[in-house]
């Protein structure tokens, strides 16, 4: 199997991995009021996540499809997972009391591992995967 097609089969599987993490943390981050905080009713914001989760969907359509573009979307909507992650919870990880506990750290930490390999994975592939030049 060539190493980008190798890239293209995890980097798929790694983002779809991630979404029962987004879901279960998603929730619990509704729950605790994250779309007032910053000014959302519930509705704007469930409205404003699922267009994110579509934009994860399309990234990974065009992976599939094997275009370079599918690898950077991917890219950038793991960074901005987890640059959103770490901006709003990294404190009080790093504190050791999240929430419910073991249960929200699971949700959280899923996502940031998954997420995370879904950067590394695609930066490897929009890197592999573009049309070479002369």
């Amino acid at each position: 199997m060539a190493p980008v097609e190798w890239l293209r089969r995890w980097t798929i599987a790694a983002s779809l991995a991630s979404l029962p993490f987004i879901l279960a943390h998603a929730v619990e981050d509704f729950g605790e009021g994250i779309a007032q905080r910053v000014g959302l009713s519930t509705g704007v914001g469930a409205f404003l996540l699922g267009g994110y989760l579509a934009g994860q969907c399309l990234g990974l359509v065009l992976v599939g499809r094997g275009r370079p573009a599918g690898f950077r979307l991917t890219v950038w909507i793991g960074l901005i997972w987890l640059a959103g992650a770490l901006f709003e919870h990294g404190r009080v990880l790093l504190a050791g009391h999240f929430r419910t506990g073991a249960a929200s750290v699971l949700w959280i930490g899923g996502l940031l591992l998954t997420q995370g390999a879904c950067v590394v994975l695609a930066w490897a592939g929009a890197r592999g995967a573009r049309p070479r030049r002369g």
